[in-house]
C-alpha cells in the first residue's frame, strides 16, 4: 500500500504562465470567465436553477421568503452541499470524505483564519509559530500577525523553478525551535505568485517533514489524506470557486476539509465559527454548482 495515499499530488492546476501581484483583477489573466457562474450569480431567482432540485428544499428550510437565499444557514454551511462536496472529493481523489468534516466559508480566507486560530496558544512557554512559504500570498503573514503567531519562513529556491527543497524545511524549523515552538506548516500549490506545482516528491517530503516534528498541514489546495503510517496526521485542505477553478474571486466561495482533527479541537473551531454566523448561501450555492459538474 502507498504509504502517501492515491491522491497526494491530485492538483491538475498548470504552472501560472505570468506572476502578478496578489490583490488583482482576475479578468486580466488568459483565463476564461465562467458565464453559467456568472448567470447563476446574476439571476433572480438562483435557487430554481440549480441542478440538483432538492437544494432547493435545503434553502427553503433556512429562509422564511419564498425565493430568496437571504437567510441564514448553520454555520458550517448547507447540509446536502457540504453532502455534495464529500461526494466530489471522493470521487476526485479516490478517497473517502466524511460531510461531518467539511466547512463552507466565504472563500478560502476566513476559513484560514479559522484553523489558525486553533494554534494561538503556548507551549512550554514558548509563544507559537507557523511555517509558510516565501515568497507567499500574504493572506498568511498578515493573518499571522493579526492573531499573534510568529511567522517562520521557508524559502523556495528560486533558481530551480521555485522548488522546495527538504533541507530548506528543516533549516527553518530548527532556526525557529530556538525561540518559539513550530505548531504548523503551511503548503501553497499551486504557488502565489510563483505559479510552481509541487512534484509528488515534493509533497512526500513535505509529509515526512510534518510526520517528524509533529506538525499540523495547511493545505492550499494541496493535499487529501494519507495511508500508514502518515494517516494520523491531522491537516485542513482548502478548495474554491476562484483559484480552484473559475477565477470568480468576487463571489466568496470556499470549502475547508478536516482530516483526523480530535473531536474536541473540531468542537473549538465550529464554536469559534458559529460567531459569524454563516458563509453567504449565494456563494455556498456557487460551490455546489461547481462541485455538481
Amino acid at each position: 500500500m502507498d504509504p502517501f495515499g492515491p491522491t497526494v499530488s491530485h492538483s491538475r492546476v498548470s504552472p501560472a504562465r505570468s506572476i502578478y501581484c496578489a490583490y488583482i483583477e482576475y479578468e486580466i489573466t488568459s483565463y476564461e470567465p465562467s458565464q453559467m457562474l456568472r448567470w447563476f450569480s446574476r439571476n433572480d431567482d438562483i435557487h430554481k436553477h440549480l441542478n440538483v432540485p432538492t437544494v432547493q428544499s435545503e434553502i427553503d428550510k433556512n429562509k422564511k421568503k419564498s425565493g430568496s437565499v437571504g437567510s441564514y444557514s448553520p454555520a458550517p454551511g448547507l447540509l446536502l452541499i457540504r453532502k455534495h462536496v464529500a461526494q466530489y472529493l471522493t470521487a476526485r481523489d479516490g478517497v473517502a470524505a466524511n460531510f461531518n468534516n467539511i466547512y463552507l466559508g466565504s472563500g478560502a480566507s476566513d476559513l484560514i483564519k479559522s484553523v489558525l486560530t486553533l494554534f494561538v496558544e503556548k507551549v512550554d512557554g514558548k509563544p507559537p509559530g507557523v511555517m509558510i512559504p516565501i515568497p507567499q500570498y500574504p493572506l498568511f503573514s498578515g493573518t499571522l500577525s493579526e492573531l499573534g503567531l510568529q511567522q517562520v519562513d521557508y524559502y523556495l529556491d528560486e533558481d530551480d523553478g521555485w522548488v522546495l527543497k527538504y533541507e530548506e524545511l528543516e533549516r527553518s524549523w530548527r532556526a525557529a525551535s530556538e525561540h518559539c515552538s513550530v505548531r504548523a506548516i503551511v503548503v501553497i500549490n499551486p504557488g502565489n505568485p510563483t505559479g510552481q506545482v509541487l512534484s509528488r516528491d515534493n509533497i512526500e517530503d513535505i509529509i515526512r517533514f510534518a510526520y517528524k516534528h509533529n506538525l499540523f498541514i495547511v493545505a492550499d489546495e494541496v493535499m487529501h489524506e494519507m495511508g500508514d503510517p502518515f494517516k494520523k496526521l491531522q491537516l485542513s485542505s482548502f478548495m474554491t470557486c476562484s483559484k480552484g477553478w473559475a477565477a470568480e474571486c468576487g463571489l466568496r466561495a470556499g470549502v475547508l476539509e478536516l482530516v483526523s482533527l480530535e473531536p474536541r479541537v473540531i468542537s473549538a473551531l465550529e464554536a469559534a465559527r458559529s460567531t459569524q454566523q454563516c458563509a453567504s448561501v449565494l456563494g455556498q450555492c456557487v460551490v455546489d454548482c461547481v462541485v455538481s459538474q
